[in-house]
């Protein structure tokens, strides 16, 4: 097919969606080269459509999808395929007009591919941001799998202007995909956004603005009820915070006091997929850098990601930086912003540092394997291939092979020990790399152990090593200096949500650092949040006399309440009871409020993310 029929498709396509003139309930729309018969080979993927091949290779397949006359051949090519994914997608033009939702369908079949997934794909876009996004990942094709139909459907928002659709893999081995098909749906009601019957929340004016009280004001109606004498102490200590944006920061001179002599202060987060939670950390990083002179931000990502990130966060994008270091969770436009602000700084006389502290690989960069091989080249040559090769299988590690990679690692650990004199003697410009590769090889032994136990027991080795790591920033990396940790409240908490749950990070840094430290949980009440796979879901209001509740009737939309204070009186005993709150907005826990924190900063309505 050449350039002027794929031109005609892409303006019949326009035609249909721009005009709202779709007569049935669902419409059949053209995609370019639908049965994939036309080859670009100079590509290397089908005619009329692009690729994303990072780390895998694309066939074309005539004889193997049957009804359909051709299909699409993905395949690792091991081993630098992992943690990357290959993709054949198309860009359309879209205008919401009459049309609710667009159905994207094929069929997929696999072979081997066992530490991944196969799927389909779609988001809808406007002004370069993605409106909707929907992917195969929970239900998608694994294992070897013979020919089966799948389907996603994605809502379409009233301002989109482009949809992408296309197919995907993640992981090692192959997947073929076939008859793909796009329908648009101009009848009936869109599948709520949000489950749950939860709101998406407007998005706020990027104010500089602080809120008044009446702006700031909840309305009766969205406090629930709590005992009449334990809201009197809510109210009675209350901190209003009145701009999620603001650099000016008069609104927290509370803070000064309370944290002017603690060397750490956690930042936590109730759910990894709020934007008001990203804006307002953001906000309280940037205050507690200028004004109470912390410079240094530790991420729940990896060690080594985030500092290879950190050190060329001068020279690199905000945007790369932050990718280069942090989980896929908190690649957001609220997050974008703090790195931006990173990057500002690293010419100051202060700049804010950035650093790690998960032991599990974060970003996919490669720069923890990167720095083990630079070492072993130093001191061991012929074991780099040995390196690369279990650094490859990193995330495939399980029961049957994990005694291997413990083995691996262990000696690992040995060798790097052995020859840290060496090291530093190669390495002298900055010799707390050779200690952080030490530490990282542990981190790996951690991350190995947590792959051969359950995953409540494996939550349990996790956060252990993420304390033990945290040890290691604050002695080794930066022990001069103020750190800000940035985690979800179950991994701050100075005690396990439930009596069956693992010890958390924060209870071990409470039994090391206690004097230093400063924990506040970031609590959410209604609205809308994003899961880890960023698919969205509803908070409904919080339940009478929760933990939550009590929050809300503070009275403000935003408020933080500090629990390091005497709590002797009876209006306080809330404190010190056991009360029932939501993890991510919709599980339920229990708590002590002041044996998990040392304060807790309310939001009451909440948004999902804006996804990079």
């Amino acid at each position: 097919m050449n350039h002027m029929t794929n031109t005609r498709l892409t303006h019949a396509l326009a035609a249909v969606l721009l005009t709202g003139t779709l007569q049935a309930a669902a419409q059949e729309l053209p995609l370019p080269n639908p049965q994939l018969r036309d080859w670009n080979q100079k590509q290397g993927g089908p005619a009329l459509w692009k690729t994303g091949l990072n780390g895998y290779l694309a066939e074309q397949v005539c004889d193997a999808a049957p009804p359909a006359p051709c299909a699409v051949k993905l395949s690792a090519t091991a081993p630098q395929a992992a943690g990357q994914l290959g993709a054949v997608y198309r860009d359309l033009p879209v205008a919401a007009a009459r049309v609710r939702t667009l159905t994207l369908s094929g069929r997929i079949r696999t072979q081997g591919v066992n530490d991944g997934w196969a799927g389909l794909f779609a988001s809808v876009r406007a002004s370069g941001k993605v409106l909707a996004y929907k992917n195969s990942a929970e239900e998608g094709a694994r294992g070897d799998s013979a020919w089966r139909p799948f389907r996603i459907v994605v809502p379409v928002a009233s301002d989109a202007e482009t949809v992408r659709v296309g197919a995907m893999m993640t992981g090692s081995g192959s997947a073929w995909f076939s008859d793909l098909k796009l329908v648009a749906n101009e009848e009936g009601r869109v599948a709520p956004a949000v489950p749950g019957g939860g709101q998406v929340a407007p998005q706020p004016a990027l104010s500089q603005a602080l809120l008044d009280d009446d702006e700031l004001r909840l309305p009766a109606a969205a406090m629930p009820g709590v005992r009449p004498d334990w809201r009197r102490d809510v109210l009675a200590h209350r901190h209003p915070i009145r701009s999620l944006f603001s650099e000016d920061f008069s609104d927290l001179a509370f803070l000064g006091p309370l944290l002017g002599d603690r060397r750490i202060i956690q930042l936590g987060e109730s759910s990894h997929g709020v934007a008001e939670f990203n804006w307002m950390k953001v906000r309280l990083i940037k205050f507690l850098h200028e004004k109470l002179g912390f410079d240094v931000i530790a991420f729940e990502s990896s060690m080594t990601d985030c500092d290879v990130a950190g050190e060329a966060a001068a020279a690199e994008s905000p945007e790369k930086t932050m990718r280069s270091c942090l989980f896929a969770i908190w690649h957001t436009d609220e997050v974008l912003a703090l790195f931006d602000y990173v990057r500002k700084t690293q010419a100051s006389s202060r700049p804010l540092r950035v650093t790690g502290f998960d032991n599990q690989p974060s970003s996919g960069s490669g720069a923890t394997s990167a720095r083990f091989r630079t070492m072993l080249e130093i001191v061991d040559p012929a074991a780099v291939p040995a390196l690369l090769q279990h650094e490859a299988n990193l995330k495939k590690i399980d029961k049957d092979n994990a005694q291997a990679a413990l083995a691996y690692y262990t000696g690992l650990l040995r060798t790097l020990e052995q020859h840290r004199a060496r090291l530093l003697a190669h390495l002298g410009d900055r010799p707390n790399r050779v200690d952080l590769a030490i530490q990282e090889a542990r981190s790996r032994i951690a991350f190995v152990h947590m792959r051969m136990v359950p995953a409540a027991e494996g939550n349990g080795v996790r956060d252990r090593a993420m304390a033990d790591n945290l040890d290691f920033v604050l002695d080794e990396l930066y022990p001069k200096q103020k750190v800000i940790v940035w985690a979800h409240n179950a991994h701050i908490a100075h005690a396990p949500e439930q009596a069956e749950s693992w010890k958390p990070m924060g209870a071990w840094l409470t039994e090391r650092r206690r004097s230093e430290l400063y924990t506040l949980g970031l609590y959410m009440g209604r609205g809308a949040g994003a899961f880890n796979n960023r698919r969205i879901y509803g908070i409904q209001p919080p339940a009478a006399d929760s933990f939550e509740a009590l929050l809300a009737n503070g009275g403000y939309k935003m408020s933080l309440i500090d629990f390091s204070r005497p709590q002797g009186q009876p209006d306080a005993a809330w404190l010190n009871s056991s009360l029932g709150a939501r993890s991510w907005g919709v599980r339920a826990v229990q708590l002590v409020p002041a044996h998990h924190y040392d304060g807790v900063l309310y939001i009451d309505t909440v948004k999902p993310p804006r996804y990079r």
